[in-house]
């Protein structure tokens, strides 16, 4: 049996804050990636098992506690509505995005294209757009040309979990933050500091497996969708070749050397160049 063990946290000032935010979705695509059987049997070397997945959504769900008021808390309602809309921009949003892009890129572009996960009143205001377009797909006057796509992506949202209710709940706290002044501020940066905490262990977890697995996997294929390399650019298109025109031959003039009366003489060719043509 595997024992627990305890990930040591990327230590700070190592990374930006950009990318710790990368982290979640960066073991997202790594799990998503090593759930394919030939993967996972690369893996074997490198003592992958269901314990070892098990840890990594553990992270994940303690990113979405660290940020999630308990029972009896004594937080104001508005830290306690940007808490849950942070927590959800890093675990729901990025679910409906990743699958949107999966089977409807048109309608994720529309979603997602400006959306970057943010902190405090970001997050709020990422919530609040993702809604927003959400009623847009669904009776958007603007959107009629591509009405049954957007009720298609609809459908898909909803699989990700974006239900009815939770559609009320985000709503909730929407408006809670839009029209209940925060009592507590400080509150709001204890959260930020303890989700910090858990995005430097994604990190860290996200490294140290992202180097292992190179050991192990040499198909680019599969570390595309492990998400530890970048498909290559697609070559551009080339246009016709153009070839450089010829440089034109220079004619031979016969020079016709003197010589003495009644003696047979030979032409000599000699090439002379254009410049001199004109002297």
């Amino acid at each position: 049996m595997l024992r627990s063990i305890s990930i040591a946290p990327t230590a700070a000032g190592d990374v930006t804050d950009e990318t710790l935010k990368l982290g979640p979705a960066r073991m997202l695509t790594f799990l998503q990636g090593v759930s394919d059987p030939v993967i996972r049997a690369l893996f074997a070397p490198l003592g992958w098992s269901d314990q070892r997945l098990d840890a990594a959504w553990s992270l994940l769900n303690e990113l979405k506690a660290a940020t999630k008021v308990p029972s009896g808390s004594t937080l104001d309602p508005v830290t306690d509505a940007i808490a849950s809309c942070k927590a959800w921009q890093d675990t729901g949003l990025i679910r409906a995005r990743a699958m949107m892009q999966l089977v409807l890129p048109e309608q994720a572009a529309f979603m997602f294209h400006d959306v970057v996960a943010g902190a405090g009143t970001e997050a709020v205001l990422n919530v609040s757009t993702f809604l927003q377009r959400r009623k847009q797909l669904e009776n958007g006057a603007e959107r009629k040309a591509s009405r049954k796509a957007d009720h298609d992506a609809l459908v898909v949202l909803e699989e990700t979990g974006v239900t009815k209710e939770a559609i009320r709940q985000l709503q909730g706290f929407v408006d809670t933050v839009q029209t209940v002044a925060p009592a507590h501020p400080s509150r709001l940066a204890e959260a930020d500091a303890k989700r910090t905490e858990v995005l430097r262990k994604i990190h860290a977890w996200v490294t140290a497996w992202s180097e292992m697995a190179r050991t192990v996997v040499t198909r680019r294929d599969q570390m595309i969708k492990l998400g530890i390399a970048k498909r290559r650019p697609r070559a551009k298109a080339k246009g016709a070749v153009v070839t450089p025109a010829a440089k034109p031959m220079t004619p031979p003039v016969v020079i016709q050397p003197a010589a003495p009366e009644g003696s047979v003489t030979t032409p000599i060719q000699q090439e002379v160049s254009p410049d001199s043509w004109a002297a």
